[in-house]
């Protein structure tokens, strides 16, 4: 009988605690009118940063020096070369004298003609007087219509001659103008083709000439194009010169092929470059386009994608980014962020949307 009643006890008794347990027995009761205060949740401490723009932006392109106007200068007459006053990378003002062409031909060309213009000066002096006596007899009826007739024609081929004469003249003298070639503007001798003793003939470079002042020609990506850039200022580096430039140019169209457009800029006229020179070009403050800019330790990467913590009415809210191009500790904000949105910058692995937080000062 005491077996019995063990046996019952062991396995009674468990029985009747578990009951008890489960029914909340062994619990405190809270008596009507009794509220339990809930468990407060504390606010994660962060610093922040703001969302602000970007100011200076370096915008580094290559670029290409290029005289303003080129020119290859020839001559109108054939000699030979008598004098070169200038070598290359001479500054020179329009109107300097360059070439002397041998003039010796036109000179004694000159010469003939002046004498046949005295004895044409002298047949005309003399058929004039004929002319005017006989218009006096012709007047009185002395002689016919026909006699005066011929003295007339022979007056104005006497005066015809004569002025025929004075124009070869002109022109032979225009002629020996060009033997001395000078400057069609104001620039740089850049490459000298002929020496003293060669021929010079029409058709024929004799000097190459850039007419200053000199222009880098660039290109901007399409994104970037507005009228604005006119009249901007750029930094180009060429060799160890640096100068500043002004944009004068922008070309109206994009090219197809790399969507971007050209621009020139001109440099000083004491600028000393080559034309064809490789140059850098940087846009010195261009706020060509709104950039936002944050430090990249705000950044929350999941998945490929880029996060930031905004910070607003206390709370953190997860929120999707795009991004740009890094400077040093701080990146571009392409979209996602507007101008003065605060964002975390600190214990970012505590948070998550929608946490509580509390900015330090």
């Amino acid at each position: 009988m005491k077996g019995v009643v063990k046996t019952v006890g062991f396995l009674v008794i468990p029985l009747t605690i578990a009951v008890l347990w489960i029914s909340d027995s062994f619990n405190k009761r809270i008596e009507p009118g009794e509220v339990q205060a809930a468990t407060t949740v504390k606010p994660i401490m962060v610093r922040i940063a703001i969302a602000s723009p970007k100011n200076k932006v370096r915008l580094v392109r290559s670029g290409t020096i290029a005289a303003y106007r080129s020119a290859a200068i020839s001559t109108r007459m054939m000699g030979e070369i008598k004098k070169i006053y200038v070598k290359p990378l001479d500054r020179v003002k329009k109107g300097d004298p360059l070439i002397k062409i041998d003039s010796v031909d036109l000179r004694n060309n000159i010469k003939a003609l002046e004498a046949k213009k005295k004895a044409a000066y002298a047949a005309f002096v003399n058929a004039g007087n004929r002319y005017r006596r006989f218009k006096n007899l012709y007047a009185k009826h002395a002689i016919s219509k026909q006699q005066f007739e011929d003295i007339e024609l022979g007056y104005k081929v006497a005066k015809s001659n004569l002025d025929a004469i004075g124009s070869k003249i002109k022109a032979v003298k225009a002629n020996l103008s060009y033997t001395t070639i000078r400057a069609p503007f104001s620039g740089i001798i850049t490459k000298k083709l002929i020496d003293v003793g060669n021929m010079a003939a029409p058709g024929r470079a004799l000097l190459m000439m850039d007419e200053l002042p000199y222009q880098v020609v660039f290109n901007l990506d399409e994104r970037l194009f507005s009228n604005s850039l006119l009249g901007k200022t750029v930094l180009v580096y060429a060799g160890i010169a640096g100068y500043k430039a002004k944009i004068v140019e922008i070309s109206p169209t994009i090219d197809p092929a790399t969507r971007t457009f050209e621009l020139k800029a001109t440099l000083p006229k004491n600028a000393f470059m080559k034309s064809g020179q490789f140059a850098k070009v940087i846009l010195e403050k261009p706020n060509l386009y709104k950039t936002i800019e944050i430090p990249k330790r705000a950044l929350v990467h999941w998945e490929d994608l880029d996060y930031v913590y905004k910070i607003k009415n206390g709370k953190a809210y997860l929120t999707l980014v795009r991004t740009g191009n890094t400077d040093g500790a701080k990146i571009n904000i392409v979209s996602g962020l507007s101008l003065g949105d605060e964002i975390a910058i600190t214990n970012l692995a505590m948070l998550h949307d929608g946490s509580a937080v509390e900015v330090i000062k």
